[in-house]
């Protein structure tokens, strides 16, 4: 066993533990919290009926914080079962796109701009830890069996989201604004993209029991 294998090892045994992923849920319950704060004013002036997709990366964040809770802790009903199934798809898709979506509009801002402030910085970091964590909850460590039904729902989630932020102009800020429609067109393909990405994975996944 080569060097990098032991390390890829220890880091896919500690990933499996149980005080890891608690860890994990609360980061993400702090960062839906930070994201709602960010958001607000740009909620406030939101018509009450498109305000659900004005936040989109904590909202993401959300669905996986809700779905880790009822992974850890998997409720008797089986309705909810299927609830938690469909949090996780939710959650894992739109932190994959949005962390994307964020990490390339904010590299375009810096490359624009010729630096970002400290906050975008962290903001380009946090969206980058979003989309690493969507595909290693999903592809080195899966936790929840999903169904295509599952991916199906939030691919329409991902689309009608896209449809209200660039149709009704509730998409998040740019650094550059005439970036406005390249990215109205980008954002869409990033759902298919994020369709492809995770559709493979609906096949049996860890159960609770490989906990430790």
């Amino acid at each position: 066993m080569t060097i990098v294998q032991m390390i890829v090892d220890s880091i896919l045994r500690i990933l499996h533990k149980r005080s890891v992923w608690k860890g994990i849920g609360a980061l993400n319950a702090i960062g839906t919290v930070f994201g709602f704060m960010w958001y607000r004013g740009q909620v406030d002036h939101t018509l009450f009926y498109l305000r659900i997709f004005v936040p989109d990366s904590p909202v993401a964040a959300l669905f996986f914080t809700l779905a880790i809770c009822g992974i850890l802790w998997p409720p008797a009903s089986h309705l909810l079962r299927e609830a938690i199934t469909f949090l996780f798809a939710l959650g894992v898709t739109s932190l994959f796109q949005y962390g994307l979506w964020a990490v390339i509009v904010l590299t375009d801002g810096f490359f624009y701009l010729h630096s970002l402030p400290l906050e975008g910085v962290g903001l380009w970091f946090a969206h980058a830890g979003m989309l690493i964590e969507a595909l290693v909850f999903t592809k080195l460590v899966p936790l929840c069996t999903y169904k295509p039904r599952h991916i199906a729902t939030a691919f329409v989630w991902l689309f009608f989201n896209d449809y209200a932020d660039y149709v009704y102009g509730v998409f998040p800020y740019l650094p550059r604004f005439s970036l406005l429609s390249v990215i109205t067109v980008v954002t869409p393909l990033l759902s298919v993209v994020t369709l492809f990405v995770f559709w493979p994975s609906t096949m049996s996944k860890l159960s609770r029991k490989t906990f430790s």
